[in-house]
């Protein structure tokens, strides 16, 4: 074989080769336009199957929306319908052409014909580019206004020239000031730091913006000292310290909190200042040893307290149940010293506290009682003034939940939840004479009500020492009955009840007697040498209730007697008869 046909030979295999290829593309090209005509047709179809509906059910703007699927599917068809014509126009150009100017030349048509189909006036390249410029146009649009929007006015603050960053107003750096200043445990003698920012309001984005922590701890970090990476243990906002590693501050606050866990499932403990630990860049001064913290939260304080004045109280007595010395007593209430203390009276005290206090609320079952109503019933076989008890009275008993708090284990709050009556209290029924009083001496069975008579019997004896602001002296609260000798009976001045008895000094009352009358009013019987009844016992007008001595602070015999009415002291003269 002569090498020019094997030259030949191998053209037309190329060419052979191309026209298959070209054949392919032509058919694959056909499909896809077919393809893209019936989708086309479908669209179509649907486009105008809407179009008949919206024309059925209006009237007036049924051209316009014709008119303007009509043209927006033209619009959008058009480059399509060309590139089909143009390539039917192309495939009969390369058929005819196929035997006239040879096989190069129909290659460089066939390149030709598809430049101008991608890159042409209407080719596909632009096609697409024309519908996709519009929406590029409108995303590139809501990202400039996004950005826009992003942005706004912020303060950038320097210190010595040094740029730290945004912040949202002045505001911002005067609380990380606060914050670092907080962080910081300044040696005796060392002078505060300091520092001389610069602001200038400038725009940017809100990301930048810091807060007043990330600028305090920005702040620090550029400090010309030594900081290290810490815990800070705030109480209520009060900086104690920072430590490296916290755990077992933590297992320590745990416990403080099991002191007063009892396994109550309704139970919440809890510290009542707010503890907690900032993690963030401290200088190395105030950085300390983890046991020292231990032991303060650990310890105890000394709080003011109050103490309320009981029935009986002296100075002695009170400071005797505060566990207190006389003195001390007195130096924290210098007003009493050399006064007679209320009843109601609050006295300023001091005790022992948890350093961090503990608030316990857990919910609570207990009974209470139910006081008795007292009813009073005439009677007319006894004499005015002449009362007893026909029916004891008994107090009922309540089922209370409630949900009870605790701080340090003294109650601070109780809420009550429900109540339920588990016994109903029985009404004391008291018989009360109603008989006309015979004339004549008095008697337990002829006295009158609300009359008091002179309680010392024999003679009688005489007022030595009168009441305070009557010419008696002063925090004097009755009247001394004096001239009699020891063991003088001591009458009750009006029928009632011993609401109270007691042997032994009692506030410097020594022996005494007190008697809630029916009127309200209680009288009170001191100094007694002996005392023949009790509490809760009932007593009659002139009934002997003790005799008369000279027990508690004293300066010889007397009988001291008091009338009382609510906490208020009343001079016996406006009661008792004239002698």
């Amino acid at each position: 074989m002569h090498k020019s046909e094997d030259v030949q030979q191998k053209a037309g295999f190329f060419s052979t080769y191309i026209k298959a290829l070209f054949n392919n593309i032509s058919d694959l090209g056909r499909n896809i336009l077919q393809i893209a005509i019936i989708i086309g047709r479908k669209v179509g179809a649907g486009v105008s199957s809407a179009v008949k509906w919206l024309g059925r059910v209006t009237t007036l703007p049924r051209k316009s929306i014709v008119s303007f699927f009509v043209l927006a599917f033209g619009f959008f068809a058009s480059p399509f319908v060309k590139i089909r014509r143009d390539y039917r126009r192309m495939r009969a150009d390369i058929i005819n052409s196929r035997g006239k100017k040879g096989f190069l030349a129909e290659i460089k048509y066939i390149f030709k014909f598809l430049a101008k189909i991608f890159f042409g006036k209407r080719g596909i390249a632009i096609s697409l580019f024309n519908y996709a410029m519009p929406i590029i146009s409108i995303i590139s649009l809501f990202s400039i206004v996004s950005y826009a929007t992003s942005l706004d006015y912020a303060v950038k603050i320097s210190i010595d020239g040094q740029v730290y960053g945004y912040i949202s107003d002045e505001r911002i750096f005067d609380e990380a000031d606060v914050i670092l200043q907080q962080k910081i445990t300044y040696l005796d003698g060392t002078e505060p730091i300091s520092f001389s920012p610069e602001f200038v309001v400038e725009m940017t984005t809100s990301d930048k913006i810091m807060t007043k922590y990330q600028l305090a701890d920005k702040m620090l970090k550029n400090l010309d000292a030594d900081v290290e990476n810490a815990y800070g243990l705030f109480i209520s906002g009060k900086f104690y310290g920072a430590v490296i590693d916290k755990e077992e501050i933590d297992n320590t606050l745990d416990a403080l909190l099991n002191k007063y866990r009892t396994g109550n499932k309704t139970e919440t403990v809890s510290f009542v200042n707010d503890i907690k630990f900032e993690q963030g860049l401290y200088l190395t001064q105030s950085i300390v040893d983890e046991q020292s913290i231990i032991d303060k939260i650990s310890g105890v304080k000394q709080v003011a307290a109050y103490y309320t004045v009981a029935e009986g109280d002296s100075q002695w007595l009170v400071a005797e149940k505060l566990g207190i010395s006389l003195d001390e007593l007195y130096r924290l209430n210098p007003s009493i010293e050399g006064t007679y203390l209320t009843k109601g009276q609050q006295l300023v005290t001091s005790r022992e506290e948890p350093f961090l206090a503990v608030s316990v609320t857990r919910q609570e079952v207990y009974e209470t009682s139910v006081a008795y109503k007292t009813k009073n019933v005439d009677d007319s076989s006894r004499f005015k003034g002449a009362k007893y008890i026909e029916q004891e009275g008994e107090k009922g008993i309540n089922k209370v939940t409630a949900n009870v708090s605790y701080v340090n284990g003294y109650e601070s709050k109780r809420e009550i939840i429900k109540t339920e009556v588990v016994k109903e209290p029985v009404d004391e029924i008291i018989k009360v004479g109603t008989k006309p009083v015979p004339s004549g001496n008095y008697s337990s069975e002829t006295a009158v009500a609300g009359k008091f008579i002179w309680p010392v019997g024999g003679t009688g004896g005489y007022i030595s020492e009168e009441m305070y602001g009557y010419g008696g002296y002063y925090g004097h609260k009755g009247l001394d009955i004096a001239g009699v000798p020891t063991g003088t009976p001591i009458f009750a001045a009006d029928s009632g009840v011993v609401i109270a008895s007691g042997k032994g000094w009692n506030s410097g009352y020594g022996n005494y007697v007190l008697i809630r009358h029916d009127n309200g009013l209680v009288t009170r019987y001191a100094h007694a040498y002996t005392l023949n009844v009790y509490t809760g016992q009932r007593v009659t007008q002139g009934q002997q209730i003790a005799t008369v001595g000279s027990t508690g602070r004293v300066t010889g015999v007397h009988l001291h007697f008091e009338v009382i009415s609510g906490d208020t002291y009343i001079n016996p003269r406006n009661y008792l008869p004239r002698r």
